[in-house]
């Protein structure tokens, strides 16, 4: 079973992801009106959700010492990854895929800034469902290992999802304010908690 302290945790570690997006923007002067930011927030529900219960099914056809150590395992890896990204400045143009819809939703999670398709300095409701499907793109995989560690609550989805809109909206925010520095530091600060939970659940584990 998960504890409430790894839900919040694993909530804040997907969800500050967003802010990094939302502070390109900001430092851009890209205007992202309220309906965009729920609109962001909604998809990183959906997706968390739909995530989780998939992990949750997988679990339940496998031994619970099996799939809880898979688990920890895969946020680990996941951790490490997102650690990687960070620190190569993954977030920068790599390479573009021309295959619609799916090119347009890899060049979005490669570069954010991708997301405003007319260049009107506004994020309209098309785009912002652009965003919000590369940034659930990214927190699939976790909430998939979060499911196979144990049954889930369900304000694990609202947690994200609240937790994405507030973290794009501060972004944006510190972003017009130049606070590049910050969003540096923070960018790490996902890696870090996945791989700190995934250590967490495995040396729980072991002393059970």
């Amino acid at each position: 079973m998960v504890d409430l302290a790894t839900l919040v945790l694993f909530g804040f570690a997907l969800s500050v992801d967003s802010f990094g997006a939302g502070l390109a923007y900001g430092l851009k002067q890209i205007r992202m009106p309220v309906l965009s930011l729920l609109t962001i927030g909604c998809l990183s529900t959906v997706a968390v959700a739909i995530s989780v219960g998939l992990g949750n099914l997988v679990a339940f056809a496998t031994p619970a010492l099996v799939a809880e150590i898979a688990g920890g395992i895969l946020l680990i890896l996941i951790g490490l990854c997102l650690l990687c990204q960070t620190i190569r400045g993954a977030r920068e143009r790599v390479f573009q895929v021309r295959i619609a819809p799916l090119g347009l939703v890899v060049q979005v999670l490669l570069e954010p800034l991708h997301a405003d398709l007319d260049r009107s300095g506004t994020l309209s409701l098309r785009e912002a469902g652009l965003l919000g499907l590369a940034l659930a793109m990214d927190s699939f995989a976790a909430g998939f290992a979060l499911g196979l560690m144990g049954p889930f609550s369900t304000i694990v989805p609202f947690i994200v999802g609240t937790g994405t809109l507030a973290f794009t909206a501060l972004g944006l925010n510190l972003g017009r304010h130049s606070a590049a520095r910050l969003g540096r530091k923070l960018g790490r600060l996902p890696g870090y908690l996945l791989i700190a939970l995934g250590i967490f659940r495995l040396v729980r584990r072991s002393l059970q």
